[in-house]
């Protein structure tokens, strides 16, 4: 094939593809979370799958020899990679990438990019190299995939124009998918798992470090998670939106109904779950923790929380009971951030927790405060059942459960959460065999006060 000289072309770097659906890391970040996303996109892509992984200027991943593989390497290179250049006249080896060289001049060639289309997961990252803000932007959105196959066919065509039809053909046997909510949970909990580890030869030396997380990290935690909350909401809302539409029709069959019911639930519990979660690291990264609370009525809170909880339960086969005080008194704290803080601890209480036990949420009142408690009843079915493994910490302020990928707060987040939202939040553990209890102080309001023997200690 021809050397191909200097072009000049309007194409643009995939970056500016439809900006404002682009989720930017920037600054000192980027390049780990660049890096991070390559290895979780290695280690979620099974020995099974079938797809397409397009790269420039380097060949990303091109260790995933079951895919096929387009790279888009500076002219010249492809020798000293060790690559195969492309020639259309020859028969094709589909076992082998396809090599396209460019010009360094080549918009393709400067911005690192890797496009995987597979029959699971589709994805896009680009790494935006700047002297002083690098970005790392990133979509899983259908339109923007989308968008950037359109651009890499036209280049290809522009510039290959023997290799185009080739190129549709595969990228129309992967069109950009809108994935299922369970193929990125262990997607973005390998991106966090491996973030720290990337990110470490950017901090201090262990000497240096104070005990708590540093401005600078929590800053790039949020950015983070910011971004991961957005790639996972919006796919989820689109999902609650189509669902709550059918669920108006009055011919659904019932059983229709009961499944069209419990994906709104799911949708609506990780949509507030990453939104719980964004602004727990945002109040993480203040100088101060606390918020403007008011006069919240626990009444109209569980009112509107116990049910979910029930069917939260029922999903794990698990029971709940609820003890309330004959009278309850309105509490100082914030109602939505309330809402979401308790479910979240509720859902954190119950996923360990073996089918068939029970759960048990009494609240009393404590002196000036409400208390509420969560224990649990374990139903041990085989005694040899092996416990599931601890909790991971994944940076500053999350853990993954390593059997299911499912993200949570901290324990010191979660407690620092509850002190802005007025109250105390305690965790302990009778014994190591034994679940743990969970205990919530939150404040009367102060012409509900009332006096109890017991207090928090």
């Amino acid at each position: 094939m021809p050397s191909s000289p200097l072009i000049e072309t309007t194409i643009p770097g995939l970056s500016q593809l439809i900006p404002a659906e682009l989720q930017t890391i920037t600054g000192a970040a980027a390049e780990p979370t660049w890096w991070a996303m390559l290895q979780a996109l290695r280690s979620q892509l099974t020995e099974a799958e079938t797809g397409l992984v397009l790269t420039a200027p380097l060949p990303f991943l091109s260790d995933l020899h079951r895919l096929d593989h387009w790279l888009w390497v500076p002219e010249g290179l492809q020798g000293s990679l060790g690559l195969p250049q492309s020639n259309p006249s020859e028969a094709v080896d589909l076992t082998l990438p396809r090599v396209l060289p460019l010009a360094l001049g080549d918009p393709l060639l400067q911005e690192p990019f890797c496009l995987v289309l597979s029959d699971r997961l589709s994805f896009l990252v680009i790494l935006v190299p700047h002297e002083t803000t690098p970005l790392c932007c990133f979509s899983q959105t259908p339109e923007v995939l989308a968008e950037a196959v359109r651009l890499l066919a036209q280049h290809t065509a522009r510039q290959f124009p023997a290799l185009q039809a080739e190129l549709v053909l595969a990228l129309h046997r992967f069109r950009p998918l809108a994935n299922a909510a369970e193929t990125w949970a262990p997607f973005w909990a390998t991106v966090l798992q491996q973030w720290p580890t990337v990110l470490a030869s950017d901090r201090p030396p262990p000497e240096e470090r104070s005990d708590h997380p540093d401005r600078a990290t929590l800053g790039a935690d949020l950015e983070l998670l910011q971004a991961i909350a957005h790639e996972v909401k919006t796919p989820l809302a689109t999902i609650r939106t189509l669902t709550r539409s059918l669920l108006r029709r009055a011919d659904l069959p019932a059983q229709a109904r009961k499944r069209l019911e419990a994906i709104d639930l799911e949708c609506s519990e990780q949509i507030d779950r990453f939104g719980l979660f964004f602004r727990a690291v945002e109040l993480e990264n203040r100088d101060s923790h606390s918020l403007l609370l008011a006069r919240t009525s626990l009444t109209d809170v569980f009112a509107e929380t116990v049910p979910r909880w029930r069917k939260q339960a029922e999903r794990r086969s698990l029971a709940l009971d609820l003890q309330l005080p004959e009278r309850m008194p309105a509490v100082v704290s914030d109602p939505t951030m309330l809402d979401q803080a308790l479910t979240s601890l509720v859902e954190r209480f119950t996923r360990n927790l073996p089918a068939g036990s029970r759960i048990e949420i009494v609240v009393s009142l404590a002196g000036a405060q409400l208390k509420l408690r969560l224990t649990a009843t374990e139903l041990v079915t085989d005694p040899s059942d092996q416990p599931r493994t601890a909790p991971r910490s994944l940076g500053q302020l999350l853990t993954v459960q390593p059997e299911t990928g499912s993200l949570s707060l901290k324990l010191e987040v979660s407690k620092n959460l509850f002190q802005a939202l007025g109250g105390k939040l305690t965790v302990r553990r009778r014994s190591p065999q034994a679940s743990e209890v969970i205990t919530v102080f939150l404040p009367v309001e102060p012409s509900d006060d009332a006096t109890a023997t017991d207090s928090p200690r």
